[in-house]
């Protein structure tokens, strides 16, 4: 049976009646004061409550309905847990989250009673310092940051998957790239930094500024370098090289087997091909000065030009190869000369006395062939460098024994022919003249003078350029 003591105790403020058992436990019918209570692991004493855990069961309880705390600091709530703020480090993923901001910006201050607080800022550079692959879910086809400019490093890559997108800037607070929102989602304006891995679809209006060499590759090689110079080389995989000298700017192909420059046309009329042209700025009449035209002809068949200009003028076709491999240079430098009147006291003796030659046949002549001959002379003079050929044809009223050129006044070495006998003979040479340098025609006979009959059939000098 159970022992049981009732005692009276007296303090100050009355008479506390305590009944005490010695077993199973104690019921008290007032307020008892202990140093603590104590089962088990769990401890109420006078400066806290260490507890190895909570069950709360009941709809009634103060802490919500239904809430258990584990020894390990596991937390069950099955309603809304409010706090003032909430504080410490995040983990997890708060993919079941709601209500939360959209993130898209940092408050300048964390204390809401400041007006900093209600301001935002976003960091302007996104910095992608490791190969990033964008990938939205298959709900969606468009992703978005509100960072302004995105940075790739090197040697890393920001790729895009195919057939989705990423915006930068969706709030739209770039200083040197906006999103045009007025043609959302299809204009995009302003600068970009960095490596682009995937297509440009659409019109790109600006400026490329690099400061260094701007490099194209595709599957990881070089293809087109222009350098900080300008310079152009495609598959070069440097700064063409040239030994030519005061150059401006330099275009180069290089490859391991042959290059090849293609121009089609569409047109089947005369003319038309690939044409490289040469200006010059400035240029008095036309800039254009020399051409080369790899094109057509009248009938369908290929051919080569080339076009050289004139001071003051547009170019003139000045030589063709034609489809059969002939070369014609219808402009080629070219003068047919002859006699208007019988020349008389001609002395065939006199080494520098050469034919006076006073009519030139402008229909047998290049353009402008006249400026170069002097009709009160007889004296051509070259207008370029290169070989000549003299054929002339005379009839007289002496036999020449033989014919020579005067050169610059004299008779030079290896310029002697022999004219066929008889007085009408003709002869010819080929021979070497300077530009600038004059030709004369002498008809030699010994102790001879003579006339220089007049006749266009067998009276004439023609010269002929070779090159």
């Amino acid at each position: 049976m159970a022992l049981s003591t009732t005692r009276t105790l007296l303090t100050q403020t009355g008479i506390n009646t305590h009944q005490v058992f010695n077993v199973g436990g104690l019921d008290s019918a007032g307020i008892a004061t202990f140093s603590n209570f104590k089962t088990g692991t769990t401890n109420v004493h006078n400066v806290g409550i260490e507890l190895a855990g909570i069950n709360v069961l009941g709809g009634d309880t103060p802490i919500g309905t239904g809430a258990t705390i584990f020894r390990d600091g596991g937390a069950n709530f099955s309603g809304i847990v409010s706090a003032t703020t909430f504080s410490g480090a995040f983990t997890g993923d708060g993919q079941n989250l709601t209500g939360l901001p959209a993130g898209l910006g940092t408050a300048l201050s964390n204390t809401q009673t400041l007006a900093l607080n209600k301001v935002y800022y976003t960091d302007k550079v996104l910095s992608i310092s490791t190969t990033t692959t964008v990938d939205p879910p298959t709900s969606a086809s468009v992703a978005y940051t509100q960072y302004t400019d995105i940075k790739i490093e090197d040697g890393h890559d920001l790729i895009i998957r195919d057939g989705d997108e990423l915006r930068p800037d969706v709030l739209g607070l770039s200083t040197t790239k906006t999103l045009d929102t007025n043609n959302f989602p299809d204009g995009l304006r302003g600068n970009l930094i960095g490596n682009v891995t995937g297509d440009v679809t659409g019109d790109v209006t600006g400026n490329i500024n690099n400061s260094s060499n701007l490099l194209l590759k595709t599957g990881g090689t070089e293809r087109l370098r222009i350098d900080s110079s300008g310079h152009i080389s495609q598959g070069g995989g440097a700064t063409p090289a040239s030994t030519n000298g005061a150059i401006g700017l330099k275009f180069g192909i290089k490859s391991t087997q042959n290059n090849v420059i293609i121009g089609e046309t569409t047109q089947s009329g005369t003319g038309y091909g690939l044409h490289l042209e040469s200006r010059q700025t400035g240029r008095s009449g036309n800039a254009r000065i020399a051409q080369i035209g790899l094109k057509n002809d009248a009938s369908g068949n290929g051919q080569i030009s080339f076009f050289t200009a004139a001071s003051g003028a547009d170019v003139t076709e000045r030589m063709v190869i034609d489809s059969s491999g002939n070369v014609t240079k219808p402009n080629n430098f070219h003068i047919l000369v002859k006699r208007s009147g019988n020349q008389t006291g001609y002395s065939a003796t006199y080494n520098s006395n050469v034919i006076v030659w006073n009519n030139v046949v402008t229909g047998e002549s290049s353009p402008n062939a006249a400026n170069h001959f002097d009709t009160s002379t007889g004296l051509f003079t070259a207008p370029v460098t290169g070989l000549y050929f003299f054929h002339a044809a005379v009839l007289c009223d002496f036999a020449p024994e033989e014919a020579w050129l005067v050169y610059n006044g004299s008779r030079p070495n290896y310029s002697n022919f022999k004219p066929n006998a008889g007085n009408n003979a003709d002869g010819n040479l080929i021979y070497h003249v300077t530009a600038g340098d004059t030709v004369g025609l002498k008809w030699y006979r010994n102790a001879t003078t003579g006339t220089i009959t007049a006749n266009d059939l067998h009276t004439w000098w023609r010269i002929a350029l070779l090159g």
